[in-house]
């Protein structure tokens, strides 16, 4: 019930980061923030979608959940030892424990060909992204703006501009984009939605209304092609 728990915690973040993306939408409209808060959206979403799969075996669901927690404390860990803080030994002994739990689980099936897959690190989160909801590409193009690697910066969120003063770059968000990030987006809610659903047996009509609405969004062929860019950076 955790691996549920987390799931639909971070379905929660996902939601919340959508909302900033819409709300951006005001002039004026800024042309790299809405990048931030989809790719966002799909880091939690990616997770939520690792932990409430229906396809795995309840072990592995245990061993993610678990691997989850662990990444979050050595996370906390690094940011106690940036903020130079004496006494960690709260959250070492938070790593003891997990590992402790992961091995427990392990020593219950120790003959069963899921144990072999069973792991208490975490995946990456571009491989999250390309596991769960197949858009390694498109958060690729999303980290690069996030980073502001000059060549995706000059592909979606700027345009040459030619005047007497001769050319130059200005902020500009094309429609096509636009689209593109809220196709993005509506896949980010939608994913772990269904799954969340249909593990709690959500058949309300409001909800399914709702899934109905955002998949046909998210189902939408529209995209980009993350290319290199017209410009070395």
């Amino acid at each position: 019930m955790n691996a549920y728990y987390q799931a639909g915690y971070l379905h929660e973040v996902s939601v919340d980061n959508v909302f900033a993306f819409t709300k951006q939408f005001h002039s004026p409209v800024p042309a790299i923030g809405p990048f931030v808060s989809v790719r966002a959206a799909l880091e939690s979403s990616s997770i939520a979608a690792w932990l409430a799969h229906p396809s795995i075996e309840p072990s592995e669901r245990v061993a993610r959940s678990l691997a989850f927690r662990k990444e979050g404390v050595i996370q906390q860990r690094k940011l106690a030892t940036a903020s130079r803080l004496i006494d960690t030994s709260g959250i070492e002994r938070r790593i003891e424990q997990l590992d402790a739990h992961f091995a427990q689980l392990r020593d219950t099936q120790p003959h069963s060909a899921n144990a072999q897959r069973l792991t208490s690190t975490m995946p990456s989160t571009t491989e999250l992204v390309r596991d769960c909801l197949n858009m390694e590409p498109d958060y690729r193009i999303l980290s690069a703006v996030a980073h502001a690697h000059l060549w995706a910066l000059q592909q979606v969120s700027f345009r040459v501009v030619r005047d007497q003063e001769g050319p130059h770059l200005e902020k500009k968000l094309e429609p096509t984009v636009i689209i593109y990030l809220c196709k993005l987006a509506a896949t980010s809610l939608v994913v772990p939605l269904r799954m969340l659903a249909r593990q709690y047996g959500w058949n309300a009509p409001i909800i399914q209304h709702t899934i109905d609405r955002i998949s046909r969004v998210a189902d939408e062929p529209a995209r980009l092609s993350p290319a290199a860019g017209p410009q070395p950076a």
